[in-house]
């Protein structure tokens, strides 16, 4: 990467708990459903082993130790790292190259992060996860679907996203690096709303609208 966009890079990271609205504090509510839905398909339960690459602030770390998982995690900003180590988590500053290499994890967990890497990152951290797993080992990744226009809002909305994904450039990652895709599909979906009443239905017949138009839109332009 040249100097600029690392420049460009490290300018955004500075300041980026506070234009993502981290620097307060937070209750992981809905968002805990999702992770506990996002790890209950791809059949992981605790006391697995999990290795968050780009754990942020801190959300998902907190919710597995929460739910007895063994959870470590890897951060290239500091101000993260140093908030985590303050809360007792094990956690590396850097890259997935400061892993220790002697760990074996059960899932490797990239939510959000895959998308803030560049093609040739990209699979370099594909190539270094497959050192780090156990065999049979899961990578659960998560990331805004460019294959739709509606995960473009996501895609184009944050100055760090490097690289447009979907299902089919997945699928190809993992043919280049030898890794077999077991589910694709939406991001698990939470019908919690808090203290309104009857937000729940409201949720469960958007999703049902939403599924409809992906069903239509999907074989109007494509066929499927």
């Amino acid at each position: 990467m040249d100097s600029m966009a690392q420049d460009v890079r490290q300018v955004a990271y500075g300041d980026y708990a506070r234009w993502k609205g981290w620097d307060g504090a937070r209750d992981l509510g809905a968002i805990a459903e999702i992770f506990e839905a996002e790890l209950r398909r791809a059949g992981l339960r605790p006391p697995a082993k999990l290795l968050e690459i780009g754990f942020g602030n801190g959300d998902f770390l907190t919710w597995s130790r929460n739910s007895g998982y063994e959870i470590c995690g890897v951060e290239i900003n500091e101000n993260f790292v140093s908030a985590a180590r303050a809360h007792g988590f094990n956690v590396w500053l850097g890259s997935i190259s400061t892993v220790d290499p002697g760990s074996d994890f059960d899932a490797i967990i990239f939510f959000d992060v895959l998308e803030h890497l560049t093609k040739v990152e990209i699979i370099e951290h594909l190539h270094m996860v497959r050192r780090l797993l156990k065999p049979c080992g899961l990578i659960v990744a998560r990331f805004p679907n460019a294959a739709s226009p509606f995960g473009l809002w996501a895609q184009t909305g944050d100055i760090t996203h490097e690289t447009a994904l979907s299902e089919s450039s997945i699928r190809q990652l993992g043919a280049m690096t030898g890794f077999e895709i077991v589910f694709a599909g939406n991001s698990a979906r939470t019908y919690r709303g808090g203290r309104r009443k009857g937000i729940a239905i409201v949720k469960r017949s958007a999703y049902l609208i939403r599924s409809l138009c992906e069903i239509f839109f999907g074989y109007l332009y494509i066929g499927r």
